[in-house]
Order: structure tokens, then C-alpha cells, then sequence
């Protein structure tokens, strides 16, 4: 069944993108962005369809230097990809406010990771982005999380249809599953020849509080003679 629907969501995404194509001017899409390595394949993608604009809201980065730290790689590989394609993708970065988002989080802070803090989490960000395309008058929002391994990308696809409803359709969602078509293989080669920072935990600070705890155990394990 989630086969099925990986595969939907994927036809969704390649009729989406053909009607772009037909239209006399290139529509808004506003697209969530987290960091460098996972819009390397849907800028490439998108931009020649897409009047694209990308939003950085991720307050869930925990802490601050590492939002930061994604945020400037993210910038660097857009303005490198403008400074190629000749092209004039924006970037919109919202205020940073860790501290409100991880009280947000708190609540599931003992979920595992992938489970119903992390759909909490995309459900916070979508909304915000959706609230801003509405805003700001975008035909389209949808975010490049969905290339990731370790995003469920039917969570994330179910929450756009929800919040397309709750905008009455504007903007529209656009359905995705960037991993399949080699989009996955795709980005990682293109982050590999960017030099693109690679992040080691997901994002909010329970996220790398697990990453710690493993990495202790780690060397733990070492230390134990044979």
C-alpha cells in the first residue's frame, strides 16, 4: 500500500510539473527548504518550470549555529546554482525561535525518531510555509523534504493535501516524492560535487541529543577491551 502511494505521489509530481510547463507564464511555487544537500536535485528540477522562491523556516535546527550553519550552505549552493543557470531563485529566511519551537516538540520529546514528533515537526513547518505562499499570493508550496531517506515523504504529502484544504486551495500543494526518478542518487551527487556541509541528526535538539547518546555508546563499546 505505502508502495502504491510512493508511486501516486511521484505521478502527482511529474503532472504537476507538466502542467507548468504548458503555461504561458511560469507559476510561483514557494518550497520549503531545510538545508544545501536536500535541494540540490529540486532546484535543478523546478527552477526552469517554476517562478521558485524558497523558504528557510526551520526553528527546529537546534542550536542556533547549526541553523545558521545550514541556512548559509543553503544560500551558497542557490547562489552558485543562479550564478551557473543564469537564474534568479530567491530565498526568503524566516526569524529564528528555537527555544519556542523546541517547547512545541517537548510534548513528544520521547518518540522515536520518524515518528509522531517528527510529523508534528513537518506539520509546524508546512503550515508556516503555507500561511506565507497564502499570504504573498504563490500558485504553489511544497517542500524538498521528501528527497530525504529519513523523511517519510507519504506524512509529509498527507499533510500539504490537509492544509491545501484549509486554504481552499490557495496556493495549491505540490504533491512530490523527489527521492524516486534517481533523485535521491541525483542529489547526493550533486551535494557530493558542491562540497555541501552534510548534517549528522535530523534537526531539533531531541534529534541530536539521540545522536549523542549513540555516539557515547560508541565509544563506550571501543573502550571495552575484547
Amino acid at each position: 500500500m505505502k508502495t502504491n502511494l510512493a508511486h501516486q505521489y511521484y505521478q502527482r509530481q511529474l503532472a504537476q510539473m507538466d502542467e507548468a510547463s504548458k503555461q504561458d507564464t511560469k507559476p510561483r511555487l514557494l518550497l520549503h527548504t531545510c538545508c544545501g544537500p536536500c535541494v540540490a536535485f529540486p532546484i535543478e528540477l523546478l527552477a526552469p518550470l517554476f517562478d521558485l522562491t524558497l523558504i528557510y523556516n526551520n526553528s527546529n535546527i537546534d542550536p542556533e549555529p547549526e541553523f545558521v550553519r545550514r541556512r548559509d550552505e543553503m544560500l551558497r549552493f542557490v547562489d552558485q546554482y543562479n550564478q551557473v543557470h543564469h537564474t534568479d531563485v530567491q530565498v526568503v529566511v524566516t526569524p529564528y525561535r528555537g527555544e519556542e519551537f523546541t517547547a512545541k516538540l517537548a510534548r513528544r520529546a520521547q518518540d522515536e525518531e520518524g515518528q509522531g514528533r517528527c510529523r508534528y515537526c513537518y506539520a509546524l513547518r508546512l503550515q508556516e510555509a503555507f500561511a506565507y505562499a497564502h499570504e504573498h499570493h504563490f500558485d504553489w508550496v511544497g517542500t524538498v523534504m521528501t528527497i530525504s531517506r529519513q523523511k517519510d515523504a507519504l506524512a509529509l504529502n498527507r499533510i500539504g493535501e490537509i492544509l491545501e484544504r484549509k486554504y481552499a486551495g490557495s496556493p495549491r500543494y505540490f504533491y512530490s516524492n523527489f527521492k524516486k526518478g534517481g533523485g535521491l542518487e541525483a542529489g547526493m551527487k550533486r551535494a557530493k560535487a558542491a562540497e555541501l556541509y552534510r548534517q549528522t541528526y535530523c534537526g531539533c535538539r531531541f534529534s541530536r541529543q539521540a545522536r549523542d547518546r549513540r555516539l557515547q555508546e560508541l565509544t563506550e563499546q571501543e573502550k571495552t577491551p575484547k
